[in-house]
This record gives C-alpha cells, sequence and structure tokens, in this order.
C-alpha cells in the first residue's frame, strides 16, 4: 500500500502496509480457461488504488479485530504476493539474505509469491498442499506453462 497511497506513505515509515484483496471463481472455469484468464482476475482484484486503501483502514478502525480466522477449507487457494517487497535489501551483519520466504504455513491452501534473490526477474513461489494435490496442481501448472509461457 505505500506507494498506492495519495500522498504515499513516507520511506521512513516502518510497519505493516498490506490490505487483502480477493477474487473468487469456479473451479471448472478456472481450470478449463488458460491461466492468463486467472491471472487477469487475479491482477485486477489487486490492482489497488487510495480510494480502497483508505475504505479498508475506514472499516479497520470500526471492526472488532478479536473474531476469530476463517481456516482455509480444502477447496480454497489463497495467493499472497510478496513481489517487489525490499526484503533483500537488508542487511543484520551477516550480509544480505538468501531467501525470505514465510517460516511456517498453518495449512494447506496456501501460494506465496516472492521475488527470486540474486535475479533481475522470475519469482520464487512457496506452496502448501496437501501431498494428494500436488501432483495434480504441478501437471496443471506445467501444462499451462509449457502452453503459455516457454518458448
Amino acid at each position: 500500500m505505500r506507494s498506492r497511497m495519495c500522498p504515499p506513505l513516507p520511506p521512513t515509515y516502518f510497519g505493516n502496509a498490506t490490505a487483502r484483496a480477493s477474487v473468487s471463481a469456479v473451479v471448472g472455469d478456472v481450470i478449463s480457461y488458460p491461466i492468463s484468464n486467472v491471472a487477469k482476475m487475479l491482477y485486477e482484484a489487486t490492482n489497488l488504488g487510495d480510494e480502497y486503501i483508505r475504505s479498508v483502514i475506514d472499516y479497520l478502525e470500526t471492526t472488532d479485530m478479536s473474531l476469530p480466522r476463517r481456516d482455509v477449507t480444502p477447496s480454497d487457494l489463497r495467493v499472497t504476493s510478496w513481489l517487489g517487497m525490499s526484503m533483500y535489501n537488508v542487511d543484520f551483519g551477516m550480509g544480505q539474505p538468501i531467501l525470505c520466504a514465510p517460516a511456517f504455513m498453518r495449512s494447506s491452501g496456501y501460494v506465496y509469491l516472492i521475488d527470486n534473490p540474486g535475479k533481475d526477474s522470475g519469482m520464487f513461489v512457496a506452496v502448501s498442499l496437501e501431498q494428494e494435490s500436488m501432483a495434480g496442481f504441478r501437471e496443471l501448472l506445467f501444462d499451462e506453462l509449457a502452453n503459455c509461457c516457454i518458448a
């Protein structure tokens, strides 16, 4: 949210500045259309501006944050993007980090997109799925990559 606010948060701001955005789709639609359709849905859902961010802040100021979090169901897939976060620019005396990734994924159904350390392009993808779901996920992913992205 830092650069999407007007005015943007100052570079000296320290702390979290994130907002959750969601998009839903029927599984049949996701697997029957090209992955580019899903990517477009995700882009549109996360291309947030100042108005949305300020509405989230207003909502959070009036909401009881002690409510329990809803667990992810077996049909859910939550994708979190850490792309563009400057995690690799820190040095706590041991040099730059080799990899910044979630230390723990509390349940199945989570995906994290993370900048690929030491590279100008590409990403590291951390996926938490039940073992019986991995083969199908891998097959769908690599089939789509072969069809649309790999030259």
